[in-house]
């Protein structure tokens, strides 16, 4: 696909990844871009919907279910990968001052988490609060991004 100049797009499905000096965008096979028309719009209202507020995770508790919420934490186990017949997902353990949450990424969301480790530091935006077998975790939703922050390890 070839970019305009001063056109606009929406893109789904992405991985970000925020150095010290530039934010690289990584593209999976499952990213979709979309050539939009032009429109005027109120970008506090933009931004609350794809950047929701930060939650701390230990307040995650005072959420109620299915309310859309980012977080930050540092990534504690290696991922694990369920996989069934007709989906996949991948789960996280993410750690804040030695609370932990557990953060399901579903299908193609799994690829914007397809080169973290132990000991980084995650932000992930539009995750879903829901209730599995009485215990609060975070699931994926279509508008989900997850940003990596640079580590000294990497």
């Amino acid at each position: 696909m070839k970019f305009q100049t001063n056109a606009s797009y929406m893109v789904k499905n992405y991985g970000l990844f925020k150095a010290d000096d530039h934010t690289t965008i990584t593209i999976h096979p499952h990213t979709h871009i979309f050539k939009t028309m032009d429109f005027q719009y109120n970008g506090s209202v933009v931004e609350q919907f794809f950047r929701p507020l930060m939650v701390a995770i230990k307040d995650i508790t005072n959420m109620k279910p299915e309310e859309r919420i980012s977080v930050k934490g540092t990534l504690l186990l290696d991922k694990t990968v369920i996989q069934r017949p007709t989906w996949k997902r991948v789960e996280l353990v993410l750690n804040e001052d030695g609370v932990n949450i557990l953060v399901k990424l579903w299908n193609e969301d799994m690829m914007l988490v397809d080169n973290v480790s132990p000991g980084v530091q995650l932000s992930c935006f539009c995750m879903r609060v829901t209730i599995f077998q009485h215990c609060i975790e975070l699931t994926s939703t279509e508008d989900t991004v997850i940003e990596k922050e640079n580590m000294d390890q990497e």
